[in-house]
């Protein structure tokens, strides 16, 4: 079981900011406006008080929620990218290598196999919160083919690798 304390405080800021890193990535790659922007980070938030299951499979997930959570989670201690939105959506897939590279190094495969899913997940659920190019939400497709293309360089930049 991984837990908070498995990690640096600089490598614990890193996983714990990530659907932050995503969500602003993807939400600069659709063409949306004000209104979409403010449906996407909704998403975001209902996608993080979402029950995300049990077992020891969602340990990561589930101490990460509770960090985020905590009255006592230092508010000062970000990280240096989401200062800005426009500079954490250019550094996301940097975030998520290195994200990646410290998943590998210390904790459980299977746990950041769930940790990494349930983070593009979230993308996913933010990309699909407003449909792009639409009147009324009509007509347009969910997921813009840049916003899709950005969540398949996270994947890759994850290093979780597609079946097939």
């Amino acid at each position: 079981m991984t837990t908070q304390a498995t990690y640096s405080p600089a490598e614990w800021v890193l996983i714990r900011e990530l659907p932050l890193y995503v969500t602003f990535a993807v939400i600069q790659a659709g063409p949306g406006d004000v209104r979409h922007t403010q449906r996407e980070l909704r998403t975001l938030v209902r996608a993080l008080a979402r029950e995300v299951g049990a077992g020891k499979d969602a340990e990561l997930i589930h101490a990460v929620l509770r960090d985020a959570t905590s009255p006592e989670s230092p508010d000062d201690i970000v990280a240096d990218g989401l200062d800005d939105p426009r500079t954490a959506a250019l550094a996301a897939p940097g975030v998520c290598r290195q994200v990646a590279d410290i998943l590998a190094a210390k904790s459980n495969p299977t746990e950041a196999l769930s940790y990494k899913r349930w983070v593009l997940w979230i993308g996913g659920q933010v990309a699909e919160a407003a449909r792009e190019g639409s009147f009324l939400r009509l007509g347009g497709p969910s997921v813009s083919d840049e916003e899709a293309a950005l969540l398949d360089r996270l994947t890759l930049a994850l290093g979780i690798v597609h079946a097939g």
